[in-house]
């Protein structure tokens, strides 16, 4: 019979730690404003990983986990939540002329 080691928690808060990619956009109605999408480093847990996420500049600021089975999971899943994240404030946000949430491909 095999002990199995138990599980740590998910956290719910996350520092953001080192940002590997950031995009700025602009807000529609103020160009002077800068909105700003951060994702930090995906970082190993026991036995899944998370990869944090920010955006600056508009709504909610904190830093959300974005978890996955693995650091390479995590980060392909904090981009399709960064997408889901910018659709939320629809035209609102630009990049290069587009609907930010058209600037990042899931």
């Amino acid at each position: 019979m095999t002990t199995r080691k138990p599980v740590e928690p998910l956290p719910h808060a996350v520092p953001l730690g080192r940002v590997v990619a950031t995009r700025r956009f602009e807000l529609h109605a103020e160009p002077d404003r800068v909105v700003e999408l951060r994702i930090g480093t995906p970082k190993a847990m026991d036995q899944d990983a998370y990869c944090p996420v920010q955006l600056l500049g508009i709504g909610d600021e904190r830093i959300k986990p974005v978890f996955g089975v693995d650091t390479f999971q995590s980060l392909q899943l904090a981009f399709r939540y960064a997408r889901v994240l910018l659709e939320e404030h629809g035209e609102r946000i630009r990049w290069e002329q587009l609907p930010a949430h058209e600037s990042v491909d899931p």
